[in-house]
């Protein structure tokens, strides 16, 4: 899969007779990569998962989307959202603050939009937590300039 230290020590810990598949282990490794924008390295991770037997849960569904975003595979970030959905799973205040900041930021004003909508449905408080969302971007926004 690759020559990054982590990912040689994960799939030498895959060829072990101890090894049992664990979600988490993979969720932490698809952030990992998608931090590092190895998204090809991701997708070819979530491969492996399913054939393991796993199934996403929401983190990583959540992982995903934000290994997508941070290589501006919006389409691929939605339809992963998408899939979260449809799979059973529901976003959590990550998944949604990791959506709504990115598309505001990559200037998708409707795709944001139509995810702040959602918020009602996955919220017990919308506006409360889609205040935080704002106001959080804002403090970081702010620092970075």
């Amino acid at each position: 899969m690759g020559n990054s230290p982590q990912v040689q020590v994960f799939e030498y810990m895959r060829k072990e007779v101890w090894y049992k598949p664990d979600l988490s282990l993979y969720c932490d490794m698809i952030f990992m990569l998608g931090k590092h924008k190895l998204i090809g390295m991701v997708e070819e991770l979530i491969s492996e998962m399913k054939k393991e037997g796993l199934k996403p849960n929401t983190r990583a569904y959540t992982e995903l989307i934000g290994a997508y975003l941070q290589v501006d595979m919006i389409e691929k970030a939605m339809e992963t959202y998408r899939q979260m959905k449809d799979s059973g799973c529901e976003p959590e205040k990550l998944t949604l603050t990791i959506l709504i900041r990115n598309l505001e930021k990559a200037g998708e004003g409707e795709l944001a939009s139509a995810v702040k909508k959602e918020c009602t449905e996955y919220m017990d408080y919308p506006q409360r937590f889609l205040n935080e969302v704002k106001k959080t971007y804002r403090k970081r926004k702010v620092e970075l300039v």
